[in-house]
């Protein structure tokens, strides 16, 4: 019982951790919509934003992380995505870039959108 309560505990604060290293930072990079777009990806506590440089809004989503993988569902934009389906994309850091990859996303527009080449962070 107590090995339980202990592995949840743990599961709990790693996703925590994860969700927290990302919270209220903004990173840009070239989208694909469908012309390669400079956008500006920022994560707030519990949306995520796709805004244009001049800080107009282009697309909102909620957000969740576990472990590498984060499920966004949208909330409203301008993409052709539905707001029904949740999509679930692998996250990564390598070189201090943000790296995105489709696991599952029924979109193929959003999936074509992210920058193949990473994202920088925005200090």
């Amino acid at each position: 019982m107590i090995k339980k309560i202990v592995s949840i505990l743990i599961l709990i604060a790693s996703v925590s951790i994860a969700k927290a290293q990302f919270a209220n930072t903004s990173w840009k990079g070239n989208f694909n919509l469908p012309d390669s777009t400079q956008m500006i990806l920022q994560f707030k506590t519990d949306s995520l934003l796709l805004n244009y440089p001049d800080g107009s809004a282009f697309e909102t989503m909620s957000f969740k992380i576990s472990n590498d993988t984060i499920s966004i569902l949208k909330l409203n934009g301008q993409s052709p995505c539905s707001y029904s389906d949740t999509a679930t994309y692998k996250i990564g850091l390598k070189d201090k870039k943000l790296f995105v990859s489709s696991l599952n996303d029924d979109c193929p527009e959003r999936v074509s959108a992210w920058p193949a080449d990473g994202l920088e962070r925005v200090e």
